[in-house]
């Protein structure tokens, strides 16, 4: 499971809010988990096939990651406060992230891009059984932002 969903879950990555799944709810007869980080909260839910849907109360689903993508497929990833379409990439399934003396193999690496704009992409790494693992924005700051800590289905993580 690269995106697991559970009140609770939480991810703790250097240099970020703390996001935590602190309740589910239903919005437009479709239930989600609210990811709180500060005081911002998102709605996550995962389909059947794959995909993970993003949204908040005002804005309809967006489609944040597809997990059953090929290597290279992309898609439009267009939050309302954007005036340009971002695009979602999965550029790999098999990279490995070490943190520490730990090393979790076959992670899903995602790009985001606003192909018109320069500095704002995103890159996103999932970690099997695990989910948000890394971040980095290499247009701008090019610091990795890396997981230290998580909670997953009730079991505590640190690295």
């Amino acid at each position: 499971d690269y995106f697991p969903l559970a009140v609770e879950n939480y991810w703790e990555l250097a240099h970020l809010p703390v996001r935590t799944i602190r309740f589910t709810e239903t919005l437009d007869n479709v239930q989600y988990y609210g990811l709180v980080a500060d005081e911002d909260t998102a709605y996550y839910r995962k389909a059947n096939d794959g995909k993970v849907y993003e949204r908040t109360t005002t804005t309809s689903e967006l489609l944040k990651f597809d997990l059953l993508a090929d290597v290279g497929d992309s898609w439009v990833y267009k939050p309302d406060y954007l005036d340009h379409a971002m695009y979602g990439t999965l550029q790999s399934k098999n990279d490995t992230i070490t943190i520490g003396d730990q090393t979790i193999f076959n992670c899903y690496r995602f790009y985001f891009d606003v192909p018109e704009w320069a500095d704002e992409e995103q890159v996103v790494w999932l970690a099997p059984n695990i989910g948000f693992i890394e971040e980095a924005y290499p247009g701008g700051t090019a610091d990795r932002k890396i997981l230290t800590k998580a909670k997953i289905n009730g079991v505590e993580i640190e690295f």
